[in-house]
């Protein structure tokens, strides 16, 4: 994010960079992007373009992606750009795929919110099969998706969501869960769903509390410079939060 009371763009980008060298040096097993769409913050909107940044530097910690709202984005596209990231990394990429609950991202791009928990799961099933770069039958003709990913049968594939549908489709399709918000027994749904399908669980991937942490010698001093960055970013999650139990996915 790029807000008023902080740097520009351009030093952001070359920033991140930066600490996702010093991180990896330090022993930081993975490399987290996210992104969000249409945000006057300048807010990333292309983790997978960061990502691949990500990935031709450092040469250790997976690189990852959380979340991709695939509901916004050509399935076919979206694999392909897995596929580039997986070869830049050398086969260190892990994804999250989500349907979305930002309304005004769905309107940017002219995709209807409502059904979009189907839309997702269309998509989904065609993004799976693309990202392999195995050749398969859509709409009656083969098609394969290239150059194909450096990890066998595919890049890792989570599936997050805030709801038991979400667990449920976790469990028949990705490789693991990830939660979207506060646990509630999701996790149990999801490894309930894997025994009834006769499958294996995988992780279930809950957000950390606290979120952030700041280590520094004088708290007081350093809470005052950090203090309005915090609160934007938990100003504009607070907004989208707002309406949230009633658009889980």
């Amino acid at each position: 994010r790029a807000p008023a009371c902080g740097a520009p763009g351009p030093p952001l980008y070359a920033a991140a960079l930066e600490q996702a060298a010093w991180l990896e040096e330090h022993g930081v097993p993975a490399l987290v992007v996210s992104g969000h769409h249409g945000e006057d913050d300048g807010s990333l909107p292309s983790a997978l373009v960061l990502a691949g940044a990500l990935a031709a530097r450092p040469r250790r910690a997976m690189i990852s992606v959380n979340a991709l709202p695939l509901t916004l984005h050509d399935p076919i596209a979206a694999a392909e750009q897995c596929q580039v990231v997986d070869q830049i990394s050398g086969g260190r990429l892990v994804v999250t795929l989500v349907p979305g609950y930002v309304e005004a991202e769905f309107a940017l791009f002219d995709v209807p919110f409502a059904g979009r928990g189907r839309l997702f799961d269309e998509k989904l099933a065609v993004f799976m099969q693309a990202l392999t770069g195995e050749p398969f039958t859509r709409a009656g003709r083969t098609v394969r998706v290239t150059p194909g990913p450096v990890q066998r049968p595919r890049p890792v594939v989570f599936i997050g969501g805030a709801s038991a549908v979400a667990a449920r489709r976790a469990a028949r399709v990705g490789d693991g869960f990830a939660l979207g918000g506060p646990e509630r027994g999701l996790g149990a749904v999801y490894r309930e769903a894997c025994a009834a399908l006769g499958r294996p669980p995988g992780p279930v991937l809950v957000p950390p509390h606290p979120m952030a942490v700041h280590v520094a010698d004088d708290p007081e001093a350093a809470w005052a410079r950090i203090a309005p960055h915090a609160l934007h970013e938990l100003d504009r999650y607070s907004a989208w939060a707002a309406g949230f139990e009633g658009h889980l996915y």
